[in-house]
């Protein structure tokens, strides 16, 4: 006997299978409800992860959550299915390995999207087909009609089981081909406008190069959810031969021009190998299908399916140093993490310690700039007359940070990169040939200074010795000729290097002329006691004998209402002011200085009075979750952190 066609068999069962009660994964109300069909009873879970997510046979244009139990309750080797209402999408898959129940529920655009069956066992022998969740009862109505509606509800499920094949068969390649190609087209502008959700997150981890089903499962997941999240990925590090380490970016490309294709390469690693070797190369783009390799110039990853990249990673997971290099080597390029401990010439002149994944442990802030890169960050403060150390945010939109004079730093900041004025790197003396008399440059080049201990020193401008200085740590002076007379006050001082920008002097036992050129330097040598001018006169003798100059402070009331950085948290000064907050907490320090670096370090701490000798902490809102505030105070100084409740209130303190 011929069957009838898909179209009436399909008719045929709309018109006599008994109707089920819609299923409700909204409320959760049937959350673990059992099913029956085919002789296996599935239990039912709302909005719940699943996994594992592949393998997969993906079947569409499914209409109810019961069908795609159905469809699982065909194949032999399907133990769980997962059902999207939206798409109208069933996944056939493998036994389950894990679940978490209504992982959904609090997203609020996929509640009710997803349906997951899980097999439970067998049902008894002499139960019915599709009950809904019934254990039992009579389906044909009368005790009389039961084995006739049985007959022929099995001959309606046999008919209804060949229709459904032949019809899935049949529209299976065209449907699949155009889902996929709109899925995918739809997955990568999602991917672009918004973050990968959790979906993802699980395809990613559980395979790295997922199955195409997978991901498709993961893009619908995030088509349901609207917050914005992290890009999720598969991350492995990889160190080359050369030290530069790369980080893998799975199912991501550069959609720049590659400057160069390298075909047949066929490894992930040799691809970050290629890349490695060559300095122009920012990122490495490995084509999965040809297994080509290609270099690019810059460092731009975009979530692009059927691609991965190596992109540079600048902070490894290595041990901090904790102390500055004593030798540190020179390097005219800036690159991170390569460069760290190195010394760098700034335009002018300026030597900067390299700091690379670092931020300012104490300074203050003096400005903000906006730079194109790296390098461009270092210029600007070299540039500047105020800022003698600086860091370069390679996130931030003002990402050039200026601070005023700094030091080494252990304030660990992946994504920044610190530089501060340091001590430059020394070489061998040369001979010179001298002039006579001046102190200021560029007129004091070549002449003749006399200490008003009787040594004679010859200048010279933009100039500097570099030969093995006699303090670890220089002394500070405030001028030129300052820096000579106390040179010539101490018997094994032969020559000083000068900084004006930050007043560093340094002396050595170098009696000869200065050999490099440095446009941030005034250097002097010793010339004896005979033949010389006057080294000044009137007013220009008052800092000659001063002493060096104190340290380095950030407080009051120098830098009133200044931003400063310490151990990396940003602060700002309000002399003369007080905070206004509960419970406040007295803390033992014995310096300001202190009394802010235990703020710093406390994320609880909105910010720190200091009263006479007294440290106080306070949180940035109170207890009871009125606003704190900071108001005028004559024997306290205040320092906030940036940003935050307190640091708002400074607007309005009067």
């Amino acid at each position: 006997m011929q069957l009838p066609n898909s179209v009436k068999l399909l008719s045929l069962a709309i018109i006599v299978v008994p109707a089920v009660t819609a299923l409700d994964c909204v409320n959760e109300v049937d959350h673990k409800k059992e099913y029956t069909s085919n002789g296996k009873v599935y239990k039912l879970y709302c909005n719940s992860e699943i996994k594992p997510l592949t393998p997969a046979e993906r079947n569409s244009n499914v209409a109810t959550a019961e069908e795609c139990a159905d469809l699982c309750a065909q194949k032999s080797d399907c133990q769980h299915a997962f059902y999207s209402a939206k798409n109208k999408i069933c996944f056939l898959r493998p036994p389950q390995t894990s679940i978490r129940e209504k992982f959904f529920q609090n997203m609020v655009a996929s509640v009710g999207n997803s349906w997951g069956w899980i097999y439970d066992r067998e049902a008894p022998s002499n139960q019915g087909g599709n009950t809904g969740g019934n254990t039992g009862g009579n389906t044909g109505g009368s005790t009389g009609g039961s084995t006739g509606g049985s007959r022929r509800q099995q001959a309606l499920e046999a008919a209804l089981e060949a229709a459904l094949e032949a019809a899935l068969e049949a529209a299976l390649e065209a449907a699949l081909e155009a889902a996929l190609e709109a899925a995918l087209e739809a997955a990568l502008e999602a991917a672009l406008e918004a973050a990968l959700e959790a979906a993802l997150e699980a395809a990613l981890e559980a395979a790295p190069e997922a199955t195409l089903e997978a991901a498709l499962e993961a893009i619908l997941a995030i088509r349901q959810n609207t917050t914005a999240r992290t890009i999720g990925t598969t991350r492995n590090c990889f160190l080359c031969h050369n030290g530069r380490t790369f980080e893998l970016l799975c199912g991501y490309a550069n959609h720049s021009p590659g400057y160069q294709t390298i075909p047949n390469v066929n490894s992930l690693k040799a691809c970050a190998e290629r890349c490695a070797l060559d300095s122009k190369c920012g990122n490495a783009e490995y084509h999965i299908s040809s297994g080509a390799c290609e270099l690019e110039p810059d460092n731009n990853p975009l979530v692009t399916p059927g691609y991965h990249l190596w992109v540079p990673k600048f902070c490894p997971d290595t041990p901090r140093a904790q102390n500055a290099v004593t030798n540190p080597p020179q390097t005219t390029d800036l690159s991170c993490p390569m460069n760290d401990g190195h010394v760098y010439e700034g335009v002018d002149g300026t030597w900067y310690y390299i700091q690379c994944c670092s931020d300012s442990s104490a300074a203050v802030v003096t400005g903000f700039a906006a730079a194109q890169n790296h390098k461009d960050c270092l210029d600007k403060c070299s540039l500047d007359e105020k800022c003698s150390s600086v860091s370069f945010d390679t996130t931030a939109v003002n990402n050039c940070k200026f601070y005023g004079p700094g030091k080494y730093s252990t304030i660990h900041k992946p994504g920044i990169h610190h530089h501060y004025a340091t001590s430059p790197p020394t070489s061998a003396p040369d001979h010179f040939g001298s002039k006579r008399c001046s102190t200021e440059c560029p007129e004091a080049d070549g002449q003749i200074f006399a200490s008003p201990t009787g040594e004679n020193f010859v200048m010279s401008c933009k100039k500097r010795h570099g030969t093995t200085y006699l303090k670890d740590v220089p002394d500070r002076y405030p001028s030129f000729a300052s820096c000579m007379t106390a040179c010539g006050g101490v018997p094994a001082c032969q020559s000083v290097d000068y900084e004006p920008k930050t007043q560093n002097c340094y002396f050595s036992t170098n009696s000869k002329s200065p050999t490099i050129a440095a446009k941030a330097f005034m250097s002097a040598h010793s010339a004896g006691c005979s033949g010389a001018c006057a080294g000044c006169a009137d007013d220009s003798c008052k800092d000659l004998k001063k002493g060096p100059l104190g340290p380095r402070k950030y407080g009051c009331p120098a830098n009133h209402g200044r931003p400063i950085t310490v151990n990396g948290v940003d602060f700002q000064v309000a002399c003369q002011h007080a905070i206004n907050s509960h419970p406040y907490t007295q803390v033992t320090a014995g310096s300001y200085e202190k009394c802010i670096e235990l703020c710093a370090a406390n994320a609880d701490c909105g910010g720190a009075d200091w009263v006479g000798t007294t440290c106080y902490h306070h949180p940035d809102n109170n207890a009871d979750g009125s606003s704190a505030f900071v108001h005028q105070r004559a024997d306290t100084d205040a320092y906030v952190k940036i940003p935050g409740h307190l640091y708002n209130s400074l607007a309005q303190a009067p």
